[in-house]
């Protein structure tokens, strides 16, 4: 085991630090322009009309059989008209389906602006000096395998990679 000076490994956890608060300043600002584009009120407003047309065939549905049961529609009539609606009430059925998983995307999508991984880091991009407080919030552990090569293990890395990697894709 040997014995290292701090004053290096503390230039080099500060230029780590600095380069992960550029990268994550980098992804926060791709994601905001990313989400400019999203509109979830309008695909909400989607939803809520195909939720509206299923309702239509429910009604429709409905008369359908009235008219059945008055015996103003034979049979086959009925029969045929109601599987018309039924298909119809399909596609809808896949349409609201599509949206929903859609406005789920879109939301999560928007939530990644408030990824705490992102903001903490974030917060760093001018740090001028390492202090305690930000070694705790940042570094979970710090390893040391010769003079030359060390790792820094962060607090947020699973989130903060994630959150990356989803920009990325």
């Amino acid at each position: 085991m040997g014995v290292y000076s701090v004053e290096p490994i503390e230039k080099m956890v500060l230029q780590l630090i600095r380069q992960q608060a550029a990268m994550a300043d980098e992804t926060l600002k791709q994601i905001k322009e990313m989400n400019k584009t999203l509109d979830i009120s309008k695909l909400r407003r989607k939803k809520g009309a195909y939720e509206g047309q299923l309702k239509n065939c429910r009604s429709r549905k409905m008369e359908l059989y009235e008219s059945y049961a008055t015996g103003n529609l034979t049979k086959e009539e009925y029969l045929d008209k109601k599987k018309g609606i039924a298909q119809k009430e399909s596609g809808y059925k896949e349409q609201l389906l599509e949206l929903q998983e859609k406005i789920a995307e879109a939301e999560a999508q928007k939530a990644k602006e408030k990824d705490p991984g992102l903001k903490a880091f974030v917060r760093y991009k001018n740090l001028e000096a390492l202090s305690y407080p930000v070694v705790q919030e940042l570094v979970k552990e710090i390893r040391f395998y010769d003079p030359e090569h060390m790792e820094v293990i962060w607090n947020f890395r699973d989130e903060y990679m994630e959150a990356e990697k989803r920009i990325s894709d």
